[in-house]
Formats: structure tokens, sequence, C-alpha cells
């Protein structure tokens, strides 16, 4: 079998194969990996995605191009490919480029919460009102109600025993120190 040959067998197999000369390319990769979790029963993500019945459009099945002329550019190193609903499917509209942080609070298991018209993650609120790292759910745990948690201002540095005022006058400390009752 001759080149010529070996070409025409090839492109039987694979079909119109589109060139793009963007094949190592972090949106290329995105794209591959995208198709894989959801169509590769072999692949460790496939459980979380194409076992939950997402799936990949047609159109960018069929076409890498078609996936890049939507998402664009991937902008920055830190970014990779998002779905916006969860449970949604990659297609047009519900795919988008999203920092680490974006995407780790858009996940089934994040706790959204809408407060005046505004939803988001309840570590999103913390980082909005200025409360420290689990501050809301500590709240919460002690009986505030959720609005009250979020929409109430941390004080600066107060704690709570430097609320306590103690009398120590009934005490007398005995030869080791140790406050002893009268």
């Amino acid at each position: 079998m001759d080149d010529r040959e070996l070409l025409e067998l090839a492109a039987k197999v694979g079909g119109n194969r589109e060139r793009h000369g963007m094949n190592k390319s972090p949106e290329h990769r995105a794209w591959v990996h995208m198709k894989q979790r959801c169509t590769n029963p072999k692949k460790r993500e496939y459980v979380y995605y194409g076992g939950r019945g997402i799936k990949v459009c047609d159109e960018w099945m069929r076409s890498f191009i078609a996936f890049y002329e939507h998402i664009g550019p991937r902008p920055s190193e830190k970014h990779s490919i998002d779905r916006i609903d969860v449970n949604g499917n990659y297609e047009p509209g519900n795919v988008r480029w999203v920092t680490h942080q974006e995407q780790i609070e858009n996940t089934r298991a994040v706790r959204m919460v809408t407060l005046n018209g505004k939803t988001q993650s309840i570590s999103a609120w913390e980082r909005e009102m200025g409360l420290s790292k689990g501050q809301v759910r500590s709240r919460e745990v002690n009986g505030w109600s959720l609005e009250e948690a979020i929409l109430t201002p941390s004080v600066a540095g107060q704690k709570r025993h430097m609320n306590l005022k103690r009398d120590f006058s009934k005490y007398k400390r005995d030869e080791h120190g140790r406050f002893t009752v009268n």
C-alpha cells in the first residue's frame, strides 16, 4: 500500500477532520476532556457527568471550532470551563470560563442563598459582608436565622469572654496560688 492509498483510507476512516491548528491549546484540551467525561465510561469523572446524564450538544461533539467560537479563548491560566447550571448539558448558553474559586462555588454541594434579590453561596456572602470563613454556619448552629447570620456585621476584636466580668472577692489563694472558696 503506497502513501496515497494510505491517506485515502485514513480519510475514509476519519471522515472530514477539522484543521484548526489548536490541538495542544488549553481550549482544545478543555474540549477533549469535556467530551471524554461525558461519553467515556472508562474515565474516572464519567460517573459525575455522563453517568448523571450530562451531555455535550451535537454541534460541539462534532466541531471544536463551533465550541471555540462560542466560548472564545481562555482568559488566563487560572480559568477552566464550567456549566452555569450544574445539572445542565454542555451547550451554548450554559458554558463559561471561570476561576477555580468560582467553580468551587458552582457545585451541587454548595448552598445558595437569596437575600434582597441577590443569590450567591454562603462563602460569597461571608466575603461580601466581611465575616470570617464559617461564621454564618457557626451563627446558625447557635440559633441565629440565616438572614440574621449573614446580614449582622462582625464586631472586630470582640471576644465573648471579654464581656464576662468575674467577681473574685469571695475567693482566696491557697499556698500553691490556686483559688479557693471562702
